[in-house]
């Protein structure tokens, strides 16, 4: 919960990020900083200190970030880390266009209901998505996750097409802001994936016909682990601790 919580966090104060899986367990999050993006520093900056509290609600954490320091700029690294004994995930809050989206959704006479998501979808070996809600049939109980990508940048894009082309086992719709210039074309029309295009904002109306699209293509099965081979004379190794 903790992780979800900073994940929505994150994208609530509209950071540039990017999530993997760690080496260890966990996860890795990488953060753009302000001087990347051709808008104010200052309030970028502030942005990164609010989302402080939520990496601190996860039970195990360490932190690196390069910085610039002082009048001379001094390049420094920071780092910081801690131990939480206990977490409270549940003040994450959603992006305003979101809540509007559920809004919109709820007031039209649809089988989908939409509420947030708590699930991480990953593909081993690709990447993961963290998608902000999922809409469910209320007859089928068919499953289809949207994640909004209005703010983020165009590799991300084509990171969650490489996630659908490379056989998420989930079916999901990207919200992608027309500034990032990305065609819906860029997603083949027989996958269980979509990209929806929006000028300023999300329409309900547009985002449940992807749904609906979407919901009629069956999802890419996962693939089965294939059995490690024997090896004759191997000793069985010890369990890391």
């Amino acid at each position: 919960a903790a992780y979800r919580a900073l994940f929505r966090q994150l994208k609530f104060q509209r950071l540039l990020h990017t999530i993997t899986l760690g080496a260890k367990g966990g996860y890795r999050i990488e953060i753009d900083g302000p001087f990347s993006l051709f808008e104010s520093s200052t309030r970028y900056g502030l942005a990164l200190a609010l989302a402080l509290p939520a990496i601190q609600a996860c039970d195990r954490w360490r932190l690196e970030a390069d910085v610039r320091w002082g009048a001379a700029r001094t390049p420094l690294l920071f780092k910081l880390d801690g131990i939480s004994g206990s977490s409270d995930a549940t003040g994450a809050d959603l992006a305003d266009e979101v809540v509007a989206l559920i809004d919109a959704v709820t007031a039209l006479a649809t089988p989908w209901a939409a509420t947030p998501a708590e699930a991480v979808l990953d593909l081993p070996g690709v990447g993961l998505c963290v998608p902000d809600l999922v809409f469910t049939h209320r007859d089928t109980g068919v499953r289809v996750y949207l994640e909004v990508l209005g703010y983020w940048s165009r590799p991300a894009v084509w990171k969650r097409v490489e996630l659908i082309e490379r056989g998420l086992p989930e079916r999901v719709v990207f919200a992608v802001g027309q500034h990032l210039r990305v065609s819906e074309a860029a997603l083949d029309g027989d996958l269980p994936g979509a990209l929806y295009v929006y000028k300023r904002t999300l329409s309900a109306r547009a985002v449940l016909e992807r749904i609906e699209a979407v919901a009629a293509r069956a999802p890419t099965p996962t693939p089965p682990a294939a059995p490690a081979p024997a090896v004759k004379g191997a000793r069985r190794a010890r369990p890391a601790t």
